[in-house]
């Protein structure tokens, strides 16, 4: 048994439409069609029929032209009984199929206010409150009325998951193309597992809070790792073993490129002896420096840094001995390999880098020159403890001032220290009050005289050097746990830390903390000048 159907489809998708509308055989009789015209538009009454001949037509899209343009006839079978329910069951798990696959999509799509509200420019509630305040009080009055810890510091969110537990965050970083983007990466874990990769980094998104949205392994430790500013789709890590791999966020979980380990053999001069060292301990620090044009990959290890292309890891560029004159038993001056802890740089100064060593001293390197001007020439002493973090003054966009020749250092002698590129001999500022290890610092991105710091026993603290030189401002308790990683997020709102545990807590930072002006830093470049005189 055949019947004919017709459909007529309005616009250029006609696919997009699936409505049957019943209606009489043309053969028919015009008689009978006007007999039936009445009850078009009645529902029509379930019959039996083997299969359906569809007649589709295209309207114009022009409103004036009520031609149909293309007209084609389908002959559809009608299913039923057990024929339909297997095709059913298959379109279900079709789409469960689907729903596997693009679900960090779906949640992203279902999270989208949370995610305008973090990063957009839309104020929130804090912010709007705030605005309404300094209408009334000026911000200085307004910072007096409370110092209450909750008022400046509201905790967001947490990320972590069972491959995480016991696992010590190496590195954490946000991205600087996908806002909504965290990386972090995570130690070898305490209990031994054949199925469990040692090396491990996620990408967490900020949409996305129970599980991360990409993964990446590798048989190695990883004990630093960054995200490539100029390539947002590569992550960049250096592992236990000296290697630093590449992965790529579109491709598999697994590096895609990967240095050598050890010697390299190659055909060079004879000078070199056919060899080129590359890494074979761990790698404690990874850069990328340069512009879009120029820009290359540092790596430092204990006594070698080397300097990659960005699209070639088969070979360094250039290799740098890290060598330091040290007093041996004998009390003899010998040339000693640098225990690399740290390292500061600015991204587009790609000639000079800090490193910070186990000898409690800060060294500057020169990475463009000669074998003679590469050598750890510049020295900065002080500390009394490893140097753990480095990080070198952001520029003061907002008020105009030139604060880049200082740069803070965090350390085992439980101090943070401000120096100066410039002044070599001593720090300018010592700021001791911490009861444990410190072992991350960094400075506030919008305003100049703030900084935070964590240390071992938890402690998150927020200093603001014109407020106070004998305390900070805040302190952040997060628990027992060591806060080994901290970062700021470029817009001063987030604040982001990583415990020894395979945690990672992201707090909402007041503007009563990062809310600068022109009077701020003056009043912070006169304090300076006054340590300097000193």
């Amino acid at each position: 048994q055949i019947i004919k159907t017709s459909e007529t489809f309005v616009g250029i998708h006609p696919e997009c439409y699936d409505e049957i509308t019943q209606c009489e055989d043309e053969k028919d009789d015009k008689s009978d069609k006007s007999s039936d015209e009445g009850d078009e538009n009645l529902p029509q009454q379930k019959k039996n029929y083997d299969f359906l001949v569809v007649k589709k037509k295209k309207v114009s899209d022009n409103p004036a032209d009520k031609k149909p343009i293309d007209i084609s006839t389908v002959k559809v079978k009608v299913l039923e009984g057990a024929e339909k329910k297997e095709i059913m069951e298959k379109k279900k798990v079709d789409l469960a199929e689907f729903i596997k696959k693009e679900k960090n999509f779906i949640e992203k799509a279902l999270t989208e206010k949370t995610i305008v509200s973090l990063f957009g420019k839309v104020e929130d509630e804090e912010d709007k409150n705030h605005s309404d305040n300094e209408q009334n009080n000026s911000f200085e009055e307004e910072e007096k009325k409370s110092n209450d810890i909750s008022d400046v510091l509201r905790p967001l969110c947490e990320f972590s998951d069972d491959s995480t537990r016991k696992r010590v965050v190496t590195a954490l970083e946000m991205s600087t193309n996908y806002r909504e983007m965290l990386l972090s990466a995570y130690s070898k874990g305490d209990e031994f597992d054949f199925n469990q990769k040692s090396g491990l980094i996620h990408l967490w998104s900020f949409a996305l809070r129970k599980f991360p949205e990409f993964t990446y392994t590798c048989q190695s430790e990883v004990t630093s790792a960054i995200m490539n500013p100029f390539n947002p789709n590569i992550v960049i890590g250096g592992t236990h073993s000296g290697q630093v791999f590449l992965w790529d966020i579109r491709g598999k979980s697994l590096p895609c490129a990967k240095s050598p380990f050890g010697v390299y053999t190659d055909a060079r001069p004879a000078d070199l002896n056919g060899e080129i060292k590359t890494h074979s301990s761990r790698i404690e620090c990874l850069a990328v420096v340069g512009n879009v044009n120029a820009s290359n990959i540092i790596s430092v290890s204990d006594g070698i840094l080397c300097k990659w292309s960005q699209n070639k890891l088969d070979k360094p560029v250039k290799i740098i001995d890290l060598k330091i004159k040290k007093m041996s038993k004998e009390k003899k001056v010998e040339m000693a390999e640098m225990g690399v802890l740290s390292l500061g740089y600015v991204m587009s100064e790609a000639n000079t880098i800090l490193i910070g060593s186990d000898d409690n001293n800060v060294y500057q390197v020169s990475l463009i020159g000669n074998e003679a001007s590469e050598k750890p020439s510049v020295c900065f002493s002080g500390h009394e403890g490893p140097i753990h973090s480095i990080d070198i003054h952001p520029p003061d966009v907002h008020n105009k001032c030139n604060f880049g020749s200082l740069f803070l250092t965090s350390s085992g002698d439980w101090t943070n220290r401000i120096f100066s590129k410039n002044q070599k001999e001593e720090p300018l500022i010592t700021l001791d009050t911490n009861d444990d290890y410190i072992y991350s610092s960094q400075w506030c991105p919008y305003k100049a005289s703030v900084f935070a710091c964590g240390d071992g026993s938890g402690n998150l603290d927020f200093w603001d050097l014109n407020y106070s030189l004998e305390e900070p401002k805040y302190r952040y308790f997060s628990g027992n746990e060591v806060i080994n990683k901290i970062y700021w997020s470029d817009d001063a709102r987030r604040m982001i830390y990583g415990n020894n545990n395979g945690k990672i807590n992201v707090l909402h930072v007041s503007k009563k903390i990062y809310k600068s002006k022109v009077e701020d830093s003056l009043k912070f470049e006169e304090i300076l000048n006054e340590h300097k005189m000193k």
